[in-house]
């Protein structure tokens, strides 16, 4: 588990620190609860890109939105690119926001280069494979608790 710096905890995170000058890394990461609390889709991107890389004084400016599916469940697809000059820096994501049940969960990939460097797309391709193989093994909490709360009649 990873904390993330604007609140809350990563469930999943790999990384990978590349060739290059810094920061050349690629991260993918699961999120179980991403920011904000609305659970329609088209409300709870909105809240996300709010706090998305918020403490890397970067404003990623959303350059796609579509909606999808994902492992058998409706989501939206969010492509992000940005920029902090003052630190050399910009940021290039792909981010599906996924309707689980009464949950929205995340998958995000993140690429981090110099300003002046360029993006690897295979790694976005390895994203995409990640993400097609991921498999939930049991019911999480939340959804036992629906489960319990419905036969009670709550």
């Amino acid at each position: 588990m990873l904390k993330n710096l604007e609140g809350g905890d990563f469930e999943l995170v790999f990384l990978t620190m590349e060739r290059g000058a810094f920061p050349s890394q690629t991260t993918f990461i699961f999120d179980d609860q991403p920011f904000g609390s609305s659970r329609d889709l088209d409300q709870r991107v909105k809240q996300y890109c709010t706090r998305f890389l918020f403490n890397t004084g970067m404003y990623p400016e959303i350059k796609k939105q579509e909606k999808i599916e994902v492992i058998g469940m409706p989501a939206l697809a969010i492509y992000l690119e940005g920029e902090n000059p003052n630190r050399t820096e910009k940021a290039k994501s792909k981010v599906y926001l996924i309707q689980k049940g009464n949950r929205i969960i995340s998958f995000v990939c993140t690429q981090w280069r110099p300003l002046n460097g360029i993006y690897d797309q295979a790694a976005f391709g390895q994203f995409e494979e990640f993400v097609k193989s991921f498999k939930f093994l049991k019911k999480s909490f939340y959804e036992n608790f629906e489960e319990e709360l419905k036969k009670l009649g709550i």
